[in-house]
């Protein structure tokens, strides 16, 4: 099974199209679906046999062993880098202090190389764009951590894993 709807499946979203100059121009991955309601993006990983997700945390693991990275552009105390075309640099879980690798949401990323990424776009203080990028593959061993910011502004020990597309 397809882990994209076919085009006639898209049909009843709200979907917006993806291949807009802008995300070209700003050397970003290129999106492979946007939604503009959270409901659709729910209802295309069910559809698709990826099970239910969470909004809450940053990185969702599922009953059905799939894992879901979420990145917020904007979040201060986060270093996601969307900047390059075939590579996403994600920041793991984490907001205050130094981030633990052996967290809740972190432990299980251990061992595995395959997770589901999305984004959420704020549009506006009531508005929200979903951008999801599908399957990323990521090297648990290439993990990298540097010193950044936390919710609290302190410096803090992050950790980041380099997906691929």
């Amino acid at each position: 099974m397809s882990q994209f709807p076919e085009k006639n499946d898209l049909k009843n979203l709200n979907v917006l199209n993806n291949n807009h100059p802008s995300i070209m121009a700003d050397s970003k991955p290129t999106p492979q679906i946007t939604f503009t309601r959270w409901a659709d993006l729910e209802n295309h990983l069910r559809t698709n046999g990826l099970g239910s997700i969470n909004a809450a945390p940053g990185i969702f693991h599922n009953k059905l062993g799939n894992t879901i990275f979420k990145s917020v552009p904007g979040t201060s105390y986060y270093r996601d880098e969307f900047n390059v075309t075939q590579h996403i640099i994600y920041t793991l879980f984490g907001q205050v202090g130094d981030q633990d690798l052996n967290d809740r949401y972190n432990r299980p990323l251990i061992g595995k190389n395959t997770a589901y990424l999305y984004e959420v776009i704020n549009v506006s203080s009531t508005k929200k764009n979903y951008i999801w990028y599908g399957q990323v593959h990521y090297d648990y061993s290439e993990l990298e951590s540097i010193q950044h910011v936390d919710k609290n502004n302190q410096i803090r020990t992050i950790y980041r894993l380099k997906l691929t597309l």
